[in-house]
């Protein structure tokens, strides 16, 4: 079983939750995790990748 930590959970990839992750990354947040059940559907149309933030 592999156990690891972070900071902030957002749950759905929509425009919203790229948003928040984006604007908190843009803060110096680092410990995300984007949650999403399939392909995120925010703006970028292919999730964030980190060079994104």
């Amino acid at each position: 079983m592999i156990t690891a930590t972070v900071g902030i959970v957002i749950c759905g990839a929509g425009i919203t939750g790229i948003s928040a992750a984006y604007y908190l990354a843009r803060h110096g947040i680092s410990d995300i995790l984007l949650v999403e059940k399939g392909t995120p559907r925010g703006s970028c149309k292919g999730g964030m990748t980190r060079e994104a933030l």
